[in-house]
């Protein structure tokens, strides 16, 4: 049984949850989920649509059986499915550690952007610039990657141009 942060809770099948790290140690370390009381609660971002998505998603690709021609396909809907819905499911992903969909789900809004300028991304994904060491918040935790460097990965223009495509992918 899982919650989302909307309230709704929802029984989902076990195999799909074990694609979760955080899901299955709450099921198996701290016994929730086994009941509709004892629900597990997902992260904030988790909304009811996102976890339908989540859910189609899983019960489509891992099915027993199922061909990889109709998993491509299915790949493909997700590529077509507005940015936001991929944005909100890309951080759910995130948070939920889905490693399969994150990629996907990356890899989809990456074809969005490509050729898109800063401001452009900025204001479909409503993010503000990066606080610098000057902001009143003071200095960054960690480092963020810039914007440029974004723009950079979406559109393949990285230092490795020389590389054949298939370097690449053997590389990451």
């Amino acid at each position: 049984w899982l919650e989302t942060m909307d309230g709704s809770i929802q029984r989902v099948d076990v195999s799909i949850i074990t694609y979760s790290p955080i899901i299955y140690d709450e099921v198996v370390v701290n016994h929730k989920g086994t009941s509709r009381d004892c629900a597990i609660s997902l992260p904030d971002c988790v909304t009811t649509k996102i976890l339908g998505h989540i859910l189609d998603y899983f019960q489509f690709i891992h099915i027993k059986g199922c061909p990889n021609k109709e998993r491509t396909s299915f790949d493909e809907i997700m590529a077509h499915a507005d940015k936001m819905t991929l944005r909100d499911l890309e951080i759910a992903a995130e948070k939920l550690q889905f490693k399969h969909l994150l990629y996907l789900t990356r890899k989809s809004l990456a074809g969005h952007f490509k050729g898109k300028t800063h401001d452009d991304i900025r204001e479909t994904l409503y993010i503000q610039d990066y606080l610098t060491k000057d902001d009143e918040f003071g200095e960054k935790l960690y480092e963020e990657p810039s914007i440029d460097d974004i723009l950079s990965f979406i559109n393949d223009t990285s230092e490795e141009k020389g590389m054949s495509k298939k370097n690449k992918k053997k590389k990451n």
